[in-house]
Parts: C-alpha cells; sequence; structure tokens
C-alpha cells in the first residue's frame, strides 16, 4: 500500500530578500514550560553546510526559541547586522520573524522578534500557533 502524500509548505522569501542560509529539524524540539522555550534544536541541518553548524550560526545545545528573543551557539562572526530569522513550524501556518541583536547574549547570537513578542500560550507545544515537538522547524536566516 502507497503511504498518502504530504505536502509541506514552507516560507518563501519576499522581494528584495536575500535568503542567507536555512535550518531545517524534522521533530525532535522540546517544550520547556518553565523556561518558556524551545530547545533541542539541535539535530537538524543548514542548508550551507548540512551540519547544526551554518556558515552564519551554530545550533547547540544552549540554543533556543522562546518567548522574548531568539538565542543560537556561538557567533561565527559574519552574521549581518541587518539580518533577521523566520521561524515555522510545518504545519502550522504561524510564521515568526526576529532580527539580530549587536552584541547578542553572552558571546551568542541573539535575535528579537519584530512586532509583539509571542505569549506562552501562543507558542507552547500544542498553543495557539500549534507548534507541537513532532512538526518539522525551519529557520530562515535573511536580510532585506
Amino acid at each position: 500500500m502507497t503511504p498518502p502524500s504530504k505536502w509541506l509548505f514552507f516560507p518563501t522569501a519576499a522581494s528584495g530578500e536575500t535568503v542567507l542560509d536555512t535550518f531545517t529539524q524534522s521533530g525532535g524540539m522540546t517544550w520547556r514550560a518553565g523556561n518558556r522555550w524551545w530547545n533541542v534544536i539541535n539535530t537538524g541541518t543548514w542548508s550551507s553546510t548540512g551540519t547544526a553548524s551554518g556558515t552564519y550560526l551554530v545550533n547547540d545545545s544552549g540554543s533556543y526559541i522562546r518567548d522574548g528573543w531568539v538565542r543560537f551557539g556561538t557567533i561565527t562572526g559574519n552574521v549581518p547586522s541587518n539580518a533577521q530569522i523566520r521561524i515555522s513550524f510545518t504545519p502550522s501556518s504561524q510564521v515568526r520573524t526576529a532580527s539580530v541583536v549587536s552584541g547578542g547574549i553572552g558571546g551568542d547570537e541573539r535575535f528579537d522578534w519584530d512586532g509583539t513578542n509571542p505569549t506562552v500560550a501562543e507558542m507552547e507545544e500544542g498553543g495557539t500557533y500549534g507548534w507541537n515537538n513532532t512538526d518539522t522547524l525551519t529557520i530562515e536566516l535573511f536580510t532585506p
């Protein structure tokens, strides 16, 4: 028997944007309610390298997506000052963007949410956004 097909829809770059790198992870993320973040976002790969250490950003065990900002591992030193990230969990239709913060957090890269910060109720496992640990996580690093 042939399994049913699934369509995955990934966000596409808007006119004038340059996508620098794309991280993809199929499931395995963990929602940590006490910390208000998703972590274990380091088992996927960046399109530039095929590993969790991309050309611009590193997804390591300290990386997370939280209600206040998004943190990546050790700075590689070449993230453009106007860089943004676009985060989606597929099949959820909720896509969020964040902009790089100069100086990061203790030597790591930090991106603050554009617009209002998501609430815990929106981004938690099974929350309003519909994000779940079995989804496909996509992070696009781009410049406008």
